[in-house]
This record gives C-alpha cells, structure tokens and sequence, in this order.
C-alpha cells in the first residue's frame, strides 16, 4: 500500500521495514521545522514521489525529494519516480 509521504501512517509503515530510516527521517524533518521538507536531506524544496511500477528495491515507495536527491536515488537504485497526483 502507498501512503502520502511523512503521514502517520507512512512512518509506521517504515518504521516496520527500516526503523533507522524512519528515525533518519524524522530527525532530518525536525531540523528543517517542517514534515513538507525532503525526506533525505531537509531541503524545503520538496515534491511527493512514488516509485513508478515495478520491482520496488527500496524502502521508499513513496517519499518527498527535492531535486538532488530524487537524482541520487533513481540513479543509485536504478528506479523511476513520478510525481504522486494530489
């Protein structure tokens, strides 16, 4: 199931797969003063992905990126993300 990124529900998701990342997570979001900030670094210029489908070798099926690190990620994990409709 995909939730929208930095829910309730997306954490406790996480937190049952990857309990670091989770935390990881958390942490980088408290230290941005915002949930609507990336998942992975912080920055407040973030838009909701979801993997596109596929083989899912991440954790992350849906999550907030900015620029940077929607690059990263599809690079390293070799994945495609769309942008999530609202």
């Amino acid at each position: 199931m995909k939730f929208k990124p930095h829910t309730p529900e997306w954490f406790d998701a996480l937190r049952k797969t990857q309990p670091y990342l989770e935390q990881r997570i958390r942490l980088n979001l408290k230290d941005a003063g915002t949930a609507d900030a990336c998942s992975l670094c912080g920055s407040r210029r973030a838009v909701d992905y979801e993997l596109e489908d596929g083989e899912i070798p991440t954790p992350l099926v849906t999550a907030k990126f900015c620029g940077g690190c929607l690059a990263l990620q599809q690079s390293f994990y070799e994945v495609r993300y769309r942008a999530m409709e609202t």
